[in-house]
């Protein structure tokens, strides 16, 4: 059983090990910054989990790592999709995650330590509500793709990306309402669930990276980039104005003072 149990934890990270070496021999890393450094800690944090597993501290361990799991999913999602979404929206929406955490590890502490159970019922009540907002942006994203007008268009690795964490991240949701609803009764799928879900996310991240991108596929632009394009354009098209209007005026004020400008004829002089 207990071998069962450690292969299917360990399945996971080693698809994200080989989906960690494509990043970085086809040179994705810089454009999936945070993606690449969730696969490179996924593969960290199970090490470090393994080796703290039968230590008092393992406790303290895997949910501070948790912690990291969320907030570096979060990062790649708003990597991914970060450009639909308001700019206020991401800060806020984290503030309040940890806040809601915070107060939750304080009125209702899990562990023996008081280090442990601060850090562990953090986590416990900070998880789900990632999960909620994780689901609520893929939802989203899935949204704007599906509308009938001017439809938001993905790249086979954003769109593989998006939807490895969506569908994670909803299964992981309703497996949390699950426990929450059925209790000690469904601990152990609770516990068997959650290593399927996030092997079935890296199978679908493998996938989507397995074959290159033709370049005929669309790209997900660069926003940022391409604002500050704007801004140089209008900056160029504002100073075209002034030298229009510098050169009219300079025009008017030349044949003003020649002599081939076209004096007005006044009613008097015609008397």
């Amino acid at each position: 059983m207990l071998n069962n149990d450690f292969a299917l934890g360990i399945a996971g990270p080693v698809l994200q090990l080989a989906l960690l070496a494509i990043l970085v021999h086809r040179k994705l890393y810089r454009r999936f910054l945070f993606f690449s450094i969730y696969s490179l800690y996924s593969i960290t944090a199970t090490i470090v989990q393994l080796w703290a597993m039968h230590r008092p501290s393992f406790t303290a361990v895997y949910w501070s790592t948790a912690i990291l799991y969320k907030i570096l999913t979060l990062l790649c999602l708003y990597e991914i999709c970060g450009h639909l979404l308001p700019r206020l929206l991401p800060p806020l929406a984290l503030l309040v995650l940890v806040a809601v955490g915070v107060l939750r590890a304080l009125h209702h502490p899990m562990g023996y330590s008081f280090e442990a159970r601060l850090t562990a019922a953090a986590a416990f009540w900070f998880d789900p509500a990632v999960l909620f907002l994780e689901a609520l942006i893929f939802l989203f994203c899935v949204s704007l793709s599906l509308r009938k007008h001017h439809p938001i268009t993905w790249s086979r690795y954003s769109f593989g990306i998006l939807v490895g964490f969506g569908l994670a991240s909803c299964s992981t949701f309703l497996t949390y309402m699950a426990r929450f609803r059925f209790g000690a009764r469904f601990e152990f799928y609770f516990h068997h669930l959650l290593p399927m879900i996030y092997f079935g996310a890296a199978t679908i991240w493998l996938i989507a990276f397995l074959r290159p991108e033709s370049p005929t596929e669309p790209w997900s632009p660069d926003y940022q980039r391409l604002q500050q394009h704007q801004n140089v354009a209008d900056e160029g098209w504002n100073d075209a104005e002034q030298s229009k209007r510098r050169l009219r005026k300079w025009w008017r004020r030349f044949f003003r003072n020649a002599a081939i400008w076209p004096r007005p004829i006044h009613s008097n002089s015609l008397r």
